[in-house]
Protein backbone atom coordinates (compact mmCIF):
# COMPACT_ATOMS: atom_id res chain seq x y z
CA UNK A 1 0.00 0.00 0.00
CA UNK A 2 1.77 3.44 -0.72
CA UNK A 3 1.76 6.16 1.79
CA UNK A 4 -0.64 8.46 -0.21
CA UNK A 5 -3.66 5.55 -0.15
CA UNK A 6 -2.25 4.60 3.74
CA UNK A 7 -2.88 8.44 4.69
CA UNK A 8 -6.17 8.89 2.68
CA UNK A 9 -7.43 5.56 4.28
CA UNK A 10 -6.38 7.27 7.58
CA UNK A 11 -8.30 10.46 7.04
CA UNK A 12 -11.65 8.48 5.85
CA UNK A 13 -12.03 6.41 8.97
CA UNK A 14 -11.02 9.06 11.22
CA UNK A 15 -13.89 11.54 9.18
CA UNK A 16 -15.88 8.87 9.75
CA UNK A 17 -15.30 8.15 13.79
CA UNK A 18 -16.00 12.03 13.79
CA UNK A 19 -19.31 11.42 12.74
CA UNK A 20 -19.68 8.55 14.54
CA UNK A 21 -18.80 10.20 17.74
CA UNK A 22 -21.50 13.02 16.99
CA UNK A 23 -23.88 10.23 16.25
CA UNK A 24 -23.34 8.80 19.83
CA UNK A 25 -23.23 11.85 21.72
CA UNK A 26 -26.83 12.68 20.51
CA UNK A 27 -28.20 9.79 21.50
CA UNK A 28 -26.63 9.54 24.72
CA UNK A 29 -28.49 13.01 25.31
CA UNK A 30 -31.30 11.28 24.44
CA UNK A 31 -30.91 8.26 26.00
CA UNK A 32 -30.32 10.67 29.81
CA UNK A 33 -33.84 11.86 28.92
CA UNK A 34 -35.96 8.82 28.02
CA UNK A 35 -35.92 5.36 30.05
CA UNK A 36 -36.41 3.40 26.64
CA UNK A 37 -35.07 -0.11 25.86
CA UNK A 38 -34.99 0.70 22.10
CA UNK A 39 -32.74 4.08 23.00
CA UNK A 40 -30.13 1.79 24.69
CA UNK A 41 -30.10 -0.46 21.90
CA UNK A 42 -29.18 2.14 19.37
CA UNK A 43 -26.19 3.38 21.80
CA UNK A 44 -25.43 0.22 21.78
CA UNK A 45 -24.94 -0.51 18.18
CA UNK A 46 -23.24 3.18 17.68
CA UNK A 47 -20.98 2.38 20.54
CA UNK A 48 -20.00 -1.32 18.57
CA UNK A 49 -20.09 0.87 15.35
CA UNK A 50 -16.98 3.29 16.48
CA UNK A 51 -15.16 0.82 17.72
CA UNK A 52 -15.15 -0.99 14.55
CA UNK A 53 -14.18 2.37 12.87
CA UNK A 54 -11.84 2.72 15.62
CA UNK A 55 -10.34 -0.81 14.77
CA UNK A 56 -9.99 0.32 10.79
CA UNK A 57 -8.20 3.38 11.51
CA UNK A 58 -5.65 1.70 13.87
CA UNK A 59 -5.06 -0.88 10.92
CA UNK A 60 -4.69 2.04 8.28
CA UNK A 61 -2.05 3.98 10.68
CA UNK A 62 -0.10 0.40 11.19
CA UNK A 63 0.13 0.28 7.04
CA UNK A 64 1.17 3.61 6.81
CA UNK A 65 3.98 3.15 9.35
CA UNK A 66 5.05 0.01 7.74
CA UNK A 67 5.19 1.84 4.34
CA UNK A 68 7.17 4.96 5.80
CA UNK A 69 9.55 1.94 7.77
CA UNK A 70 10.30 0.34 4.01
CA UNK A 71 10.77 3.85 2.29
CA UNK A 72 12.85 4.47 5.11
CA UNK A 73 15.20 1.32 4.64
CA UNK A 74 15.03 1.47 0.87
CA UNK A 75 16.79 5.10 1.21
CA UNK A 76 19.23 3.90 4.19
Amino acid sequence: MSIETAHDSIVLWENKAVELQDHIDDLCIILESHDDPEIEKMVHRAMQEKARYNKKIQKAQNELDSAIGSILSGIN
